[in-house]
């Protein structure tokens, strides 16, 4: 269960930017009405933030190894 609820988070998260960012352009369009943006918005970013808190429950993904030392130390002159 917690495989699934990582990448559900993710695509809430994703869902809830298109959301906002559809927001962002009705804006131009001169026949909306400030509070049908308002209500569009606040649903995007409730969307958003459910992702977040969401794929906060799952398991992430495992992040490639990095060294711990990637640069070589100084010579001294």
């Amino acid at each position: 269960m917690r495989d699934f609820l990582y990448p559900a988070g993710r695509a809430l998260q994703l869902a809830g930017i298109v959301v906002t960012f559809i927001d962002v352009v009705l804006f131009f369009v001169k026949s909306m009405t400030m509070m049908f943006l308002l209500k569009i918005f606040l649903f995007g970013v409730a969307l958003f933030y459910s992702g977040y808190f969401l794929s906060g429950l799952g398991t992430p993904r495992p992040r490639p190894i990095e060294p711990e030392n990637p640069r070589p130390p100084k010579k001294k002159s």
